[in-house]
């Protein structure tokens, strides 16, 4: 696909992956007993009819729950073998997108999204500043990021905190409209 970057971390990985990582993501005690719960627990307790995004949605794990629950979900990933694996999963029950956030989304209006869940995935991206700015445009003002990132640290532009280390951070969008 012409709008992805073909060296972006990760990518060729997965891409060897995507049918291993659907059999066994589910179970993996890593995910199911901690990342999962951890998450969702941060998510608001309604979710029906929220506009979210689940970013970088590899398998589809999330996309499907957010189905589940009611929401309007819209899922990205870099990966179209994960893409494929996905519209499995969810059968064809939202959009299911394959993009680089490098590369902007264009096909997305400002301000769209009340909700980006990116879990596991801004540490494979290798320009956050042009991942943060994207997820800014796309998100309605004021409205939460959750994310979960493995060993990254540093500030981005101060809108973001990383830590060392496997914790959750809350970014809040302050753009104007």
């Amino acid at each position: 696909m012409e709008n992805i970057h073909e060296d972006t971390v990760s990518k060729k990985y997965y891409d060897e992956m995507a049918k291993f990582y659907e059999n066994f993501v589910d179970t993996k005690a890593w995910n199911a007993y901690y990342e999962r719960p951890a998450v969702i627990s941060l998510l608001p307790k309604e979710i029906k009819k929220i506009k979210i995004m689940d970013l970088g949605c590899a398998g589809g794990w999330y996309t499907k729950y957010l189905l589940d629950n009611g929401s309007d979900v819209m899922a990205i990933d870099v990966n179209e073998n994960m893409i494929e694996v996905t519209k499995t999963r969810t059968q064809n029950q939202c959009k299911v997108i394959q993009a680089d956030i490098i590369n902007g989304f264009d096909f997305i209006e400002n301000g769209h999204f009340d909700i980006i869940l990116a879990s596991l995935v801004l540490h494979y991206i290798k320009e956050l500043n042009k991942a943060f700015n994207e997820i800014n445009r796309v998100l309605k003002m004021k409205i939460r990021l959750w994310l979960k990132v493995v060993a990254y640290a540093g500030i981005i532009k101060s809108r973001a905190y990383f830590y060392t280390g496997s914790r959750y951070v809350l970014y809040y969008s302050d753009r104007d409209k």
